[in-house]
């Protein structure tokens, strides 16, 4: 008895197929399985087992229809790829159906296990959709693309597969948390008072019991709402707020704040997953930018010991730079403010008489 499945290039969802199609097919009566996914306005056989084996990797007519539960001969698509007539059944999901073939008589409790089965085939997709998404997001920064762009990326899987309908990350900068990136539909901005809430958030999440390695805060609305009085205002039911960083207020550089109108009384492990993936790729970029300013800063206190009288100038052309930046509309504003630090390195190589003007 042939079973197929054809995602290529994902070795644990061919073998979730596999096993939605083995089991279905121990049903009594079944004799093929049909595994489709939307793709568009059509559906294709993504997997196939039994009598459907053959139907592997065909595309319905755009103008088929299906329809969910018992279906008459000639098969449960219209067609049987044997030519023997069979009576079938469908379950229909958001973006898979399952259709058996070979009876149309299931039971109750039956067709509901046919519906969690397509329940799951869907979780399965939209997971996969994420992961595929954050690591090409992650693959981005490394290779240099625009963080402000690739960071709104990440976000926007977090509220397109997560059910998230806000998401704001923040770096740290001198001590405090600077707003960086904001996705999704609420008009929301910290205010100052905010930040410095945010600040006493990481004091009470670093060095939890459960999870000491890991910074994140994860609390009931009503206790985080405080903290957040603008969130409150907008009417969200979930806040999760978790910390960029290796487990210690002076080595976090950054925060992620994500925000729902709907409530979450729990997370699935693959939120968890999806969360702990973004918060990797996110945090993988930061360090190095942490440290890379700090290298800056160093420099720049050696020009300030060769050069008194240009005490902070470096720190204030940058933030000059970026400041003209933004209204100008350049978008890779980080990049800005580095070359806007960088532009007075040379003066390192110049003698000191130069540069104390004698």
């Amino acid at each position: 008895m042939g079973c197929y499945a054809s995602w290529e290039n994902e070795v644990s969802l061919e073998s979730f197929l596999w096993d939605v199609v083995s089991k279905a097919l121990s049903l009594l009566g079944v004799e093929g399985v049909y595994v489709l996914q939307k793709e568009g306005e059509r559906y294709r056989v993504v997997a196939a087992g039994g009598s459907a084996a053959g139907a592997r990797g065909l595309y319905l007519p755009r103008e088929w229809e299906l329809r969910e539960g018992p279906t008459n001969p000639p098969g449960p698509l219209g067609f049987s790829p044997d030519g023997t007539p069979r009576a079938g059944f469908v379950a229909l999901g958001e973006n898979h159906a399952l259709a058996l073939e070979g009876t149309s008589a299931l039971s109750h409790e039956r067709q509901e296990l046919m519906k969690l089965w397509v329940d799951l085939l869907d979780r399965e997709f939209q997971m996969r959709q994420g992961l595929e998404t954050l690591l090409r997001v992650g693959r981005q920064l490394r290779n240099g693309r625009l963080p402000e762009e690739a960071v709104a990326q990440v976000l926007e899987a977090l509220l397109r597969f997560g059910g998230w309908d806000l998401a704001v990350a923040l770096r740290e900068h001198e001590g405090t948390f600077v707003p960086w990136v904001r996705v999704g539909a609420l008009d929301f901005a910290l205010s100052h008072e905010e930040v410095r809430s945010l600040q006493e958030l990481l004091k009470e999440a670093v060095g939890r019991a459960e999870a000491p390695d890991i910074p994140w805060v994860v609390q009931d609305v009503q206790a985080i709402l405080p903290y957040f009085p603008a969130l409150g205002r907008l009417g969200v039911q979930t806040v999760a707020v978790f910390f960029l960083g290796e487990g210690t207020p002076a080595s976090v550089f950054g925060a992620l704040i994500l925000a729902s109108l709907n409530r979450f009384p729990h997370f699935s492990p693959e939120m968890l997953l999806l969360l702990q993936i973004a918060k990797e790729g996110l945090e993988s970029w930061l360090r190095k930018t942490w440290y890379a300013e700090g290298l800056l800063r160093a420099f720049a206190r050696v020009m300030e010991v060769l050069d008194c009288e240009t005490h902070g100038h470096m720190e204030r052309v940058s933030r000059l730079a970026v400041a003209l930046g933004r209204v100008a509309g350049v978008k890779d504003l980080h990049g800005l403010y580095v070359g806007a630090y960088l532009h007075d390195l040379g003066k390192l190589f110049l003698p000191q008489e130069l540069l104390q003007k004698n």
